[in-house]
């Protein structure tokens, strides 16, 4: 083969590369329009399962303060322990309760530009999750509930004249916050047909109006907002450990003789109320935990499948870069005497 004939011959391994990646543009854009059309809904999923972690940790400060009330009352008991040392003490009888946080797992297949291959190990700049509400003992709060960073765009006016692809990662001004941008699709056309969220800002409203400075005429509409921390992950899970804040809580034995004006039974009454309140909670969450995660099984797959396509796209672009330098290399003149 002659050397001209390699050159050819590698040429159109190029252009037959690069008529792939139009088709692998198109498939992480149909990824990616998936993963923001669930992570609007799981968002609000995450968020109400953050509020009702921040609920419980409130009723299991309050049972503290019920129980330690009843306890200096008289209403609580104690028991004598000899430890393994063979010392003898006093202990209250009782129970730890432990405050929660909620989180998710993270991956780097979650990163949209992510193509190295480690997809499944904890996403960079993490420890592999997120905690939805952060604070210690009772103070917990929803993380980013107020953030009103943009989860879904749509096109307002497509505009007309671009030059048909995809354009990733375009700054967009206008609308009351910012740091906004947008992954854009433009038609054989000339006109944008599609716009996905890349990098939702802060500060937005529901029906801004923002634009972008390369599709002058092209305009959009901000239809959902919310915080960009819910709805992340490939699952959500409950910690509760000491590390968040824990609280003892004494028994409260109703037969006890109060030396408050409050009876043991009352404050026996009371405190069952609280922990029936307690488990409500906790079932209620545990009931939307378990959807929340039915769709993020699915966001993992689309996760999964983004990254695929995405990385299929860097080595496509890697041999393209690889393929061009030995064509330089073969075209240069003092090649030619190996070739004869």
């Amino acid at each position: 083969m002659t050397k001209q004939n390699i050159i050819n011959n590698y040429n159109s391994k190029i252009n037959l590369s690069k008529n792939q990646l139009p088709s692998l543009d198109s498939y992480i854009i149909s990824s990616q329009s998936t993963i923001n059309e669930l992570k609007s809904p799981v968002s609000q999923i995450d968020e109400k399962i953050a509020e009702l972690t921040v609920d419980l940790n409130k009723e299991i400060y309050n049972l503290s303060i019920i129980s330690n009330e009843a306890f200096d009352c008289g209403c609580g008991t104690t028991t004598f322990i000899i430890d393994y040392l063979g010392v003898g003490y006093t202990a209250i009888l009782g129970d730890m309760y432990y405050y929660e946080h909620a989180k998710a797992h993270r991956i780097n297949a979650e990163n949209p530009s992510y193509s190295d291959i480690y997809p499944y190990e904890p996403l960079n700049g993490t420890d592999g999750s997120t905690s939805f509400n952060s604070g210690i003992g009772n103070s917990t709060i929803v993380v980013g509930a107020d953030s009103n960073s943009i989860l879904e765009l749509i096109v307002n006016n497509p505009g007309s004249g671009f030059l048909s692809s995809i354009y990733y990662a375009q700054p967009l001004t206008g609308g009351s916050g910012s740091g906004a941008k947008a992954d854009i699709v433009v038609s054989t056309g000339g006109s944008i047909t599609n716009v996905i969220v890349n990098n939702g800002g802060n500060g937005y409203s529901v029906n801004d109006t923002l634009t972008s400075s390369n599709f002058v005429g092209a305009s959009f509409k901000v239809t959902d907002i919310g915080s960009p921390i819910l709805g992340i992950g490939e699952d959500t899970y409950i910690v509760a450990s000491s590390g968040i804040g824990s609280v003892f809580i004494p028994d409260i034995i109703p037969e006890n003789s109060s030396s408050c004006p409050t009876s043991c039974s009352t404050y026996k009454n009371q405190a069952d109320v609280i922990i029936s309140k307690i488990e409500r909670i906790r079932n209620q969450r545990d009931e939307i935990l378990s959807g929340s995660n039915a769709i993020k099984v699915e966001m993992k797959h689309l996760y999964t499948e983004r990254y695929s396509y995405v990385f299929g796209k860097n080595k496509v672009l890697e041999r393209n870069a690889e393929l061009n330098n030995l064509i330089n290399v073969l075209n240069t003149p003092e090649y030619n005497q190996y070739f004869v």
